[in-house]
């Protein structure tokens, strides 16, 4: 009704404006008080005619005015008055339609929005109503089929394992129509690579590891493999550490859900005990005994008798899958849980307990607190075959979900659409493999990221250029996208409900500082959710009630997950990005930038903190770095905290140096932070950041000397170069021009990109140069890519054959160069792609000792032009001993005192090896780096005239101190490459022999 009457409304308006305008009207006064309107020259003209007549009569002059008037030209007025015509009457009714049509629209525009919002209404308690009336079909239909079929009670549980855990972890909800639109686990799974670790706990098993041979060599196995590594083992832990979105989860469901699954000496399927670790987050959940806790699990649907999960517990090869301990983010919470976990392996002996974790859910810490020998287990990312793999069974999951209904109806055959869909797979993978999508294709090998790529493809045939941009449009699928895709109404817009959900997040993230949390109580996400809503004016319009909004997130999009009286992410990454996209707003907060950045080096904050970084302006980067330099936390600098904001400086897209250069003129720097700094100038690596050093050099010329050997690492090159172009070779060490002073005694290795040696005289064989540092994988990798740019040409020749010459006076050396078909698969690391271990100024690892061997040749080439092959190569014991220990004979690199952490990276400290330079306490006093700890050391010599084993020095990040002392030694067999706490480091004669002279 009310939308008929505003329309005739705005067409009377219309009309009345019409009629207005189509003449001018006049105001005129006359003699005989009436008033005259023309309407045109016409009109004038007539009128003025009938004036010169003479009225006939009285009755005339009547009949005249009204045919007058009729003609609408003469409008009598009484002496005095003066008159509006109805054309200026016609404008003002127009004005008061026109305000009365305007309150009637405005009227009707408030009544569509408000009916809108009652309609959403009343869809969302219907869908409540139906979603609750669906459930409780389920559940009746479930306890009929049970009662029906007469399932155990072991079928019972394996059955609602299935329902909770046959989804993959995106897709992991129902729509809202009923029907499962997820992708199967079982359908796309991929066997991981794992990378299990061998421990040894006493001398014996030492020297087994140590002595072995190269069939014995390790290699990456398949999560089936691991378990079956463990069950073989004396140890029942098995730990899966992987990176986030790896896979581990996904894993663990696989072991779950497989029961064709067989174990050495077993003749039916392992017992299966699932529990997510989330579920023991709160503090006192430990107080529960291990069954007790095992049964609730699929609370509220269904709860297992104790007796009979205890039975479970008791028989022979049990699993108890424990997932996410690094879900359970309180630390003190993390180390109660695994004391509880301990007291339950001692008390059932039978049963193999499954842990998966992120690396800094599994730290120092962590491992003490578990009183049990235990397996870890690493996980890597996909290889580019297994994307492949990967992409195809997704495509084919996806699209025969997407036709189910025309495949069983028969009007789509079955092979068609699995032909489409291996095609769209490797339009994907041929994509992600092009040289200019290499950043892409790495971040393809975490399975969670390859996931959303194919959904993104899927969409759209489109990818994001980073990973923020990858799961900002993930979110957006799942908020918005989706239901679009369907036409399904969306009655929140995706970057809106990010608004809503990321205060959500941080306030999960950082919840009292002390203990992020993975749960947040219903009422208090309520109250964020209404904040957001009331602060913005378009989601006030819409009056939507706020525990719907709350709701739909975890019922339509599955971004949430109801979890009882709380709400937790479906998948902690997705909490953690939204988490470092609102410390864009909170962190201009100075009271809380100063709160964030005491959290640098908390593994809990690393994911927020990487996301916040990469997407801050030049701004809030320099604020950052300001308020943490500033801060506590870099005057007590430890390891994790240097790890942690070099990754943040890498990820941000600004490069701005003037923070760096006002903290290295601040007076109250030290020398530890000073190097540090210019660490950071380095990793950034711009002629900005290069000229800050060497100003900074110039200005201090007398600078501590290690302080002005960093300089010059930064700058590229060596002290008194006028610019890094200048940097050649140096002249031999002893014709420098002062011998008193160590810092002019180094030697800079071109072909290195001008790595320090450092010269160390008088000792037994003759005075040599060392390397500063052990050789790094940037270094290896310029090896590497070397060989591989020669394969074809007379240098590869040349140094193929001074290869074949070497290896033929070498036992087992040419045996070792025929086991691969290239050189470049034979000495590539066997870690290059372990993000553990890749660092391009970690030292290398996974190399043997021909390896190394060969990699000193081609130093050697390189430098002498082809003429020499001896120039470098690995010192010897006796050359290592004297450069570690000096003439003092230090019992230590650095002295007498003990090891320390800030000395050194041993006993798993920090779990990987560290960049090096990192330890500056534990230089020796010549300026030699990382003799002690990070990684062991290929020597020269055989082991006491073995010729099987070759000796080894210096200890590693993996054994404990009593591996740092100069007089600890070690062996290996040199063929073995499969080992992360390996490398090695390069000695040169000085002077050199007349023989070698270049």
């Amino acid at each position: 009704m009310i939308q008929t009457v505003v329309y005739l409304f705005r067409h009377l308006l219309f009309c009345c404006m019409l009629a207005a305008f189509a003449s001018e009207p006049v105001f005129a006064a006359s003699t005989d008080s009436s008033i005259v309107v023309p309407a045109d020259t016409a009109q004038v003209q007539d009128s003025a005619a009938a004036a010169a007549q003479p009225p006939s009569s009285p009755d005339s002059i009547v009949v005249q005015e009204s045919e007058q008037l009729a003609l609408g030209r003469v409008m009598p007025q009484k002496d005095g008055e003066s008159g509006w015509d109805w054309q200026a009457i016609a404008v003002f009714v127009s004005l008061a339609i026109a305000l009365v049509g305007w309150g009637l629209w405005l009227y009707e525009r408030r009544k569509k929005t408000q009916d809108a919002a009652d309609k959403r209404k009343a869809e969302l308690k219907v869908e409540e109503k139906n979603r609750i009336e669906q459930e409780e079909r389920n559940r009746q239909k479930e306890q009929r089929e049970a009662e029906e079929r007469g399932r155990t009670v072991e079928e019972e549980y394996y059955h609602h394992l299935h329902r909770v855990l046959k989804n993959s972890e995106i897709f992991g909800f129902r729509g809202i129509d009923g029907a499962d639109e997820s992708v199967g686990v079982t359908e796309t799974f991929v066997p991981l690579d794992i990378d299990v670790e061998s421990r040894y706990e006493n001398e014996e098993q030492r020297r087994e590891t140590f002595e072995r041979t190269e069939k014995d060599e390790r290699r990456y196995v398949s999560p089936e493999e691991a378990l079956f590594h463990t069950v073989q083992s004396s140890r029942r832990i098995l730990v899966i550490i992987g990176e986030p979105g790896s896979g581990k989860t996904t894993m663990i469901k696989h072991f779950a859900l497989n029961r064709e699954l067989r174990l050495p000496g077993c003749e039916h399927p392992p017992v299966m005990l699932y529990m997510p670790l989330r579920n023991m987050a709160g503090q006192g959940s430990e107080g529960s005994s291990m069954p007790d806790v095992l049964a609730s699990v699929f609370e509220p649907h269904i709860a297992f008798e104790q007796e009979w999960v205890e039975g479970r517990l008791k028989q022979e090869h049990a699993f108890v899958l424990l997932d996410g301990l690094d879900e359970i983010s309180s630390v003190r919470q993390r180390l109660n849980v695994l004391r509880w976990l301990t007291k339950a392996i001692t008390t059932y002996e039978n049963v193999f307990f499954v842990i998966t974790t992120r690396d800094g859910g599994f730290e120092k810490q962590e491992q003490d607190a578990l009183k049990h020998p235990l397996q870890r287990a690493y996980v890597q990312r996909f290889t580019p075959e297994q994307q492949k793999v990967f992409l195809e069974n997704w495509f084919r999951e996806a699209r025969m979900r997407d036709k189910a209904k025309e495949i069983e109806e028969g009007t789509v055959c079955r092979g068609v659409i699995e032909k489409s869909a291996l095609q769209e797979a490797g339009e994907l993978h041929k994509y992600l493999s092009r040289p200019e999508k290499k950043g892409m294709q790495e971040l393809a090998g975490i399975p969670l990221l390859l996931q959303i790529m194919a959904i993104c493809w899927k969409q759209e045939r489109y990818l994001p250029n980073d990973e923020n941009e990858l799961y900002d449009r993930a979110l957006d699928f799942l908020l918005e996208g989706r239901d679009r895709d369907k036409e399904i109404p969306v009655p929140i817009e995706s970057s809106k409900a990010k608004m809503l959900l990321a205060p959500v997040a941080l306030w999960m993230q950082d919840h009292a500082w002390e203990k992020p949390i993975e749960d947040i109580p219903k009422e208090k996400m309520h109250e964020l959710v209404q904040e957001g809503i009331t602060s913005d004016r378009q989601l006030r319009q819409l009056d939507l009630p706020t525990e719907k909004v709350c709701h739909s997130f975890a019922s339509r999009s599955g971004v949430l997950v109801d979890v009882g009286s709380c709400y937790a992410f479906r998948h902690k990454t997705f909490r953690e990005y939204l988490a470092g996209i609102r410390l864009l707003t909170a962190a201009k907060d100075p009271e809380y930038l100063e709160k964030l950045v005491e959290k640098v080096g908390d593994a809990a904050w690393e994911e927020p903190l990487l996301f916040f970084m990469a997407k801050a302006d030049g701004v809030l980067y320099s604020g950052f770095l300001q308020a943490f330099f500033d801060s506590s936390r870099f005057r007590s600098l430890d390891q994790s905290a240097q790890t942690q904001l070099q990754r943040l400086i890498l990820r941000s897209s600004s490069n701005s140096v003037d923070v760096f250069r006002t903290k290295l003129y601040d007076a109250l720097a030290t020398p530890a932070q000073m190097l540090y700094l210019l660490d950071c100038l380095k990793i950034i690596g711009t002629p900005e950041a290069a000229k800050v050093a060497r100003d900074f050099g110039e200005s201090h010329p007398d600078i501590d000397r290690d302080v002005r050997r960093k300089i010059s690492e930064v700058t590229g090159a060596h002290p008194g170069s006028a610019h890094p172009d200048a940097a050649e070779v140096t002249a031999e060490p002893e014709e420098m021009e002062s011998e008193e002073a160590y810092d002019n005694k180094l030697w800079y290795s071109r072909i290195e990109n001008n790595a320090q040696y450092v010269l160390i005289k008088g000792c037994e064989t003759g005075d040599f140069v060392m390397a500063k540092y052990p050789v790094t994988n940037k270094l290896y990798r310029k090896f590497i890519a070397s060989i591989q740019a020669m394969e074809h040409g007379e240098t590869a020749d040349l140094f193929t054959a001074k290869l074949q010459d070497i290896a033929g006076r070498i036992a087992g050396f040419q045996e070792y160069l025929g086991k691969a078909s290239s050189l470049v698969e034979r000495f590539t690391s066997r870690y290059d792609t372990d993000r553990r271990f890749k660092g391009d100024d970690q030292p290398v690892v996974g190399v043997s000792w021909y390896d190394a061997a060969a990699y000193c040749l081609w130093l050697s080439l390189m430098e002498s032009k082809g003429e020499h092959g001896g120039v470098y190569r690995l010192p010897t014991e006796s050359e290592w001993l004297y450069a570690a220990s000096g003439t003092a004979d230090r019992s230590y690199p650095w002295g007498k005192e003990s090891p320390t952490p800030e000395r050194a990276n041993y006993d798993e400290n920090v779990g990987a090896t560290t960049p090096v330079g990192r330890y500056p306490d534990g230089a020796t006093p010549e300026g030699l780096y990382d003799m002690a700890g990070n990684v062991w050391e290929w020597m020269e010599n055989r082991y006491d005239d073995d010729k099987d084993l070759v000796a080894l020095r210096g200890g590693s990040w993996y054994l404990n101190a009593d591996y740092l002392l100069c007089s600890a030694r070690n062996y290996f067999n040199p063929q073995l490459r499969d080992y992360y706490f390996i490398g090695f480091r390069v000695v040169r004669p000085s002077p050199l022999p007349e023989h070698l002279e270049i």
